[in-house]
């Protein structure tokens, strides 16, 4: 694992001099990575001293939900999530996994927004952009007091945990990685990496924390990107069972490239960043956006996840019939609903028809593709899955 920390630091700052020069953001880099590694593993080292007893925490027939970002991952993730049924991560959790932090931070809210600076999406450009805000009335529209609500926040995805051991493809909003020539096949092919096990390990131990934590025993993680570390998943996880979700590519392209523009924005600022560079993060994340498609086919063709652990939804499943693809993933994972749930999620499913974007997706073309090349590159997608050709 160590060495795997070394060659994305190295990278990241490489990338860095290259995009940015000598300058902020080099120096933020130089310092937040091995601060944030430090005070990671410090910390959990720490739980290892006082707070052993997670260590006996069993983790039994986790689902873990996957599937092209932008998918309905997160809609059904957090539909599920919106009671007390399952284990949960506030974000401020996911991002301090440590016990011994949780216990300090708990019951101080002023705290948690204090140590968000070891979150690496705190970065030079997002903090300079909140001084601005507070100090404009007219631009202010996320005060303190705002901020202070929002660490309490239910985190978005599971997968966000891989960021603290520099493993997921959500670093390259955050970290320069997004703009090498060459791509970056370290976070994206997990499985072929040699430090795959150690992170899968480091990820369940974190889940076994959160279960000592809360008390939440039944498991549902939303690991989008983890779909390129199936196999080592199902080697820490052998009962583990997944939840494919799958959408129209000529969909979650277009929507998965304009959040992801959104982002660059927000962490890095568009106008800092190089137009050659920002096209060479787009050509990457289309590029591993097609490869995500193909692993998953290549996956089922070897049937490396058994079919009887495995439970593909379509997106337009949710959106006609959300109670009825609720039912069948309670019955695929043998799951217990709260009648809290049950009720909720009767009256989510009466209003999921009349639900309307609230985001607008950038043209295909902003992007240098066209709706011909995605029908190209995923042909077997659009086949397999009847997908029409309307685009929204």
């Amino acid at each position: 694992m160590v060495f795997h920390y070394i060659k994305m630091y190295q990278k990241t700052l490489h990338l860095c001099f290259k995009t940015f020069g000598i300058g902020i953001w080099f120096f933020y880099y130089l310092f937040k990575i091995p601060v944030k590694v430090a005070y990671i593993h410090f910390t959990l080292f720490l739980d290892d001293i006082f707070f052993r007893g997670y260590r006996k925490v069993k983790i039994e027939k986790p689902i873990f939900i996957i599937g092209h970002p932008r998918s309905a991952t997160t809609f059904l993730h957090k539909t599920l999530k919106q009671t007390g049924d399952f284990l949960v991560f506030k974000d401020w959790e996911m991002e301090n996994p440590s016990l011994i932090i949780k216990q300090l931070l708990k019951r101080h809210k002023i705290l948690r927004v204090l140590f968000s600076v070891f979150d690496l999406r705190f970065t030079p450009h997002k903090f300079k952009s909140a001084i601005m805000r507070e100090k404009d009335p007219i631009r202010n529209v996320e005060p303190i007091q705002a901020r202070k609500k929002n660490v309490d926040f239910i985190g978005q995805e599971e997968e966000s945990l891989f960021l603290h051991v520099l493993d997921t493809q959500l670093l390259t909003v955050t970290i320069p990685l997004g703009f090498e020539k060459n791509g970056y096949p370290e976070i994206c092919f997990n499985d072929e990496q040699p430090h795959q096990e150690k992170s899968v390990l480091f990820f369940k131990n974190c889940l076994k924390r959160q279960i000592y934590y809360t008390g939440k025993k039944q498991v549902i993680a939303k690991l989008n990107f983890s779909l390129f570390r199936v196999k080592t998943l199902l080697k820490i996880f052998p009962d583990a069972k997944f939840v494919y979700i799958v959408r129209s590519p000529m969909h979650t392209i277009p929507s998965h490239l304009s959040l992801h523009r959104r982002l660059l924005d927000r962490y890095f600022g568009l106008n800092n960043i190089p137009k050659s560079r920002l096209q060479q993060y787009f050509k990457n994340r289309y590029q591993y956006n097609v490869e995500f498609y193909k692993h998953f086919e290549e996956l089922k063709k070897d049937n490396v996840i058994p079919m009887d652990r495995l439970l593909e939804i379509t997106y337009d499943d949710i959106q006609n019939d959300l109670l009825g693809v609720i039912r069948k993933i309670k019955h695929f994972g043998g799951l217990t609903f709260s009648t809290e749930l049950e009720e909720r999620l009767k009256k989510q499913a009466n209003q999921q028809s009349s639900y309307e974007r609230k985001h607008k997706n950038l043209s295909l073309e902003q992007f240098g593709l066209t709706e011909e090349r995605i029908r190209s590159d995923l042909d077997f997608v659009f086949k397999q899955y009847g997908f029409g050709d309307d685009v929204n």
